[in-house]
C-alpha cells in the first residue's frame, strides 16, 4: 500500500493546488490534520512528519500554495500568487477537501511560519478546532531588531 494518495484540490476561483492525503493506518477518533506549510517550502518536506502522524493514527493532508512546487503553473516570473491567496482561497480549499475526504467536521492545522499565521484571513477558520503554530511570527515589526525591522515593511 502506498503512503499517500496524490490529490488534486480545487479553490474557489479555479486554482488547482497540489496534495498528497495520508491515510489513517488504524481507526481512531483523532481529527484529521491539515500541514500549512512555511512560504517556499513543498510539501515533499513535510513526508517524514506525515508518516509519522498516519502512524499514530491521524489521516494528514499537506499541499503546495499556490506558485510554489507542483501548484506552480507556468514560469514563477509569470506567477501571480499572492499570500493572500494562500490564506482565503488555497487554506480553506485544502481544509473543505480534508474534511470531504475523512467525513469529519472539524481538523487539526498544523501550520508551519506562514502556514500557521495565515489562519487569521482563512474564512472558513470556524473548521479548525485546533491548531499547532510551528515557527510562525506575529507580523508584528516592533520587536525585531536591525536590518530584519528596517527590510520587514518590504518583505511581504
Amino acid at each position: 500500500m502506498s503512503e499517500f494518495e496524490t490529490l488534486t484540490l480545487q479553490c474557489q476561483d479555479g486554482y488547482r493546488l497540489s496534495a498528497r492525503f495520508y491515510a489513517a493506518i488504524s481507526e481512531t477518533e483523532n481529527l484529521p490534520v491539515l500541514v500549512c506549510p512555511a512560504t517556499g517550502i513543498t510539501k515533499q518536506f513535510y513526508h517524514q512528519f506525515c508518516v509519522w502522524l498516519q502512524a499514530q493514527g491521524y489521516a494528514v493532508m499537506v499541499f503546495d500554495f499556490r506558485g510554489i512546487g507542483d501548484s506552480l503553473h507556468g514560469p514563477l516570473r509569470k506567477s501571480k500568487a499572492s499570500i493572500v491567496q494562500w490564506g482565503q482561497l488555497d487554506i480553506p480549499a485544502a481544509i473543505d477537501a480534508l474534511l470531504t475526504r475523512t467525513n469529519t467536521e472539524k481538523v487539526t492545522l498544523l501550520g508551519h511560519s506562514a502556514g500557521g499565521q495565515l489562519l487569521g484571513i482563512v474564512p472558513n477558520h470556524h473548521k479548525v478546532a485546533k491548531v499547532v503554530a510551528v515557527s510562525c511570527s506575529t507580523g508584528h515589526i516592533k520587536g525585531l531588531k536591525g536590518k530584519t525591522r528596517l527590510l520587514a515593511p518590504v518583505m511581504f
